[in-house]
Formats: C-alpha cells, structure tokens, sequence
C-alpha cells in the first residue's frame, strides 16, 4: 500500500515539475536558453549572455524536467487528454485549434508557439517524443551530460563531443524535442479553471504554415546556427515565464 502511494505521489509531482519548469521558462524563452548554453558550450568561449548563475539555474531545471520525463515514461503515466485523436482530416496538424499547443503569453504568436523538432505523431503524442528521449540517453547519462555542457558553458574549453561519443546536434535535437513535448503536455493538462488564452483572428501566418508542413516530417529543418535569435532574460524577470 505504501508502495503504490508512493509511486502514486511520483507521478504527481512529475507532472507538477512540468508546470513549474514552464512557469518559470516559456517555450520561446526556453528554446532560446538552451541554444545559447549549447552554442556557448561548443565555442570555446565563456558564457556572456547573462549571469552565470542562469547557466546554473537553467542546467538544474532542466535536469529536474529530465527526471520528472523519466518517471512519467517509465511509471507509463500517460494523461488521455494529452493525446489527440489521429484522424485530423485535413487539419494535419490542428493549426487553428490553439488550446492544442498556444500558451497565453504576451507578444507571442501561435508561430512562436508550434514545435520545430516534432514530427506530426509526435505533435500528436507528446510522450512518443519522450520515449525516444529517454532511450538516446538513460536518466544518468543525460544528468552527466547536462553538466557536462554546463561546465563547458562557464569555461573557455570547447565541447567537441560528449564521453559517450554522442554528437552535439543530436543531444541538441532531443533537448528541443524535450522541451516542446512537455510544453504541449502542459498546455493540454489544464486546471479545472485554465489560464486564459489569447485569440488570435489573423489566420494568414498559420494557413502559410500548413501549406509548408508535411504529414510526417517536422515543419522546419532546425538546427543549432539555423535558428532566430532570440532575447533573454532572467529567470526572475522572464516576461515569457
């Protein structure tokens, strides 16, 4: 009994520890985070974007995201509601339906919003995203490399490649995925009451999107230099968190 009320708890406060990672970070914000701690890390030089204590900051919660992911896929915590249904018709990837994947911050657009490394199962079904995370890396492993690009972040010694021969891009590609699929299990878990959303009437920017997605493959070929850049700002002033 003890036992199941213990795992019970886990599985709650993995969840929880989602919502606290994006009430801190927004998606945009936190995309923009992990790009420069990545980029600064394989430069060669030190960190200079903001205070070094974000770069501390961000490497523990995006560790304790990591571990909540593992508890979550490995406890098979999967919530129905944030899994959509596959037959989309011709709104392959419910661009107009917002509440599917827009949170409620000012200034961004449902753009700003849609996930760049997902493919369209995974839009679909955030945890298959998750699944793949956790088997590129086991929980130890990722803890050791997000202190790895830490410290390589602080110092002027480039990140070449990481100990278990595992290239910078990839662990880059599966970070963005990370972030974008807990972002959308945490926009499609709301409260009884939910924050409130913002509407958006112009719908010229979202049907050039779709015309540009294709069923299976992720909307945009992102990498590390080809991605905009974005501002940044301290966790405690984060106009996005």
């Amino acid at each position: 009994m003890y036992l199941l009320a213990t795992n019970f708890n886990a599985m709650n406060s993995a969840y929880q520890t989602i919502r606290s990672f994006f009430d801190c970070y927004g998606l945009v914000h936190a995309r923009a985070v992990l790009k420069h701690f990545i980029k600064t890390a394989d430069s060669g030089k030190t960190w200079n974007h903001s205070s070094p204590c974000d770069v501390v900051y961000f490497s523990e919660k995006i560790s304790e995201l990591i571990e909540a992911v593992f508890t979550i896929i490995n406890t098979f915590d999967h919530r129905p509601e944030v899994i959509l249904t596959r037959d989309t018709g011709d709104e392959c990837w419910l661009l107009t339906d917002y509440d599917n994947y827009c949170a409620w911050h000012h200034g961004d657009t449902p753009w700003d919003f849609f996930p760049r490394h997902l493919t369209k199962k995974e839009f679909l079904d955030p945890y298959i995203a998750l699944k793949k995370f956790t088997r590129f890396r086991n929980i130890h492993q990722w803890n050791e490399t997000i202190k790895d690009i830490a410290w390589h972040s602080l110092s002027d010694v480039s990140l070449d490649e990481f100990y278990d021969n595992k290239s910078v891009l990839r662990t880059y590609i599966h970070l963005n995925k990370l972030i974008e699929a807990t972002h959308l299990i945490e926009i499609r878990m709301q409260p009884e009451q939910p924050k409130p959303r913002r509407r958006w009437s112009d719908r010229e920017a979202m049907e050039k999107l779709a015309d540009t997605v294709t069923s299976d493959q992720p909307p945009v070929a992102s990498v590390i230099a080809g991605d905009a850049e974005q501002n940044q700002y301290p966790c405690s002033t984060n106009p996005n968190g």
